[in-house]
C-alpha cells in the first residue's frame, strides 16, 4: 500500500512540474501616445518615434502598431490618461512570447 501510495504521489507531483515548466514566458511593452511625441519602451529599449514635418501623429502610431503586430508583438489593453478636460496621453500595453 506504501508504494502505491508514494508512486502516486511521484506521479502527481511529476504532473503539476510539467505544467510549471510548460507556461509560456512573455515580454511586455508599451507605445506612449502623447500630442508631442511617440515612444515604444520595453525592458530593452526606449525608442523614440519620429513624426515628421507632414505626417499626422496618430497614422505613425497605427504604422508603428502595425510594425510591432508584425514582430509578433500583441495588444493586450489600452489606457487612456486625462488631465484637466482632455486626454493627456494613450498607453498601449503589448505582449510577445519569448522565443525558447
Amino acid at each position: 500500500m506504501k508504494l502505491k501510495s508514494l508512486i502516486l504521489t511521484i506521479g502527481l507531483s511529476l504532473f503539476a512540474l510539467s505544467g510549471l515548466l510548460a507556461q509560456d514566458k512573455y515580454e511586455y511593452a508599451s507605445v506612449i501616445y502623447s500630442i508631442q511625441e511617440i515612444t515604444f519602451l520595453s525592458a530593452d529599449k526606449i525608442e523614440p518615434i519620429i513624426v515628421n514635418k507632414g505626417e499626422k501623429a496618430i497614422q505613425v502610431l497605427y504604422k508603428k502598431l502595425e510594425e510591432l503586430s508584425a514582430q509578433g508583438w500583441e495588444l493586450i489593453s489600452v489606457t487612456e490618461v486625462a488631465s484637466a478636460n482632455y486626454v493627456s496621453h494613450t498607453k498601449y500595453h503589448l505582449q510577445k512570447k519569448k522565443s525558447q
